[in-house]
């Protein structure tokens, strides 16, 4: 995935959810690792021990880059910051209002952990539901 948006010079957007909050994040290729962002001021970022060394015996294979590079076409489209927004303010919002109604409000089950992925099946299976989705035009224009 690195290479594969460094290469298009994409970013791929998320949203995650941290410290009780949702946020949308962006992430992107950055001294040879992911890094996220969740719109936070430059002075706000800080450097982490080992983060950006490569490791020297690194191989990455064709057949690993290609299905990154094609879930990243496939999925691109041009940035519109207007249909983000933040939910954790409109669920406050909607609790308020509630709450000022008398209303009751019910506790949601805490998170369960999901089990460790391979990725390389998720960035497979994820290619051919974005490729089900968007058409196979990209995906055979990226395989010419």
């Amino acid at each position: 995935m690195l290479k594969a948006l460094a290469d298009t010079g994409r970013v791929g957007i998320a949203r995650v959810t941290l410290h009780l909050r949702e946020y949308t994040v962006f992430i992107r290729p950055r001294n040879h690792g992911l890094t996220i962002h969740t719109m936070y001021y430059e002075n706000e970022i800080r450097d982490v021990a080992g983060y950006g060394k490569r490791p020297k015996d690194l191989q990455l294979k064709p057949q690993e880059i290609k299905p990154a590079k094609q879930l990243i076409e496939t999925l691109s489209a041009d940035f519109k910051p207007a249909q983000y927004h933040d939910t954790f303010q409109d669920q406050l919002r909607a609790l308020v209002e509630a709450k000022g109604k008398g209303k009751t409000i019910a506790e949601h089950a805490p998170p369960q952990r999901t089990r460790v992925i391979d990725m390389m099946d998720a960035l497979n299976k994820s290619l051919r539901q974005a490729e089900a989705k968007h058409g196979r035009a990209t995906a055979r224009r990226l395989a010419s």
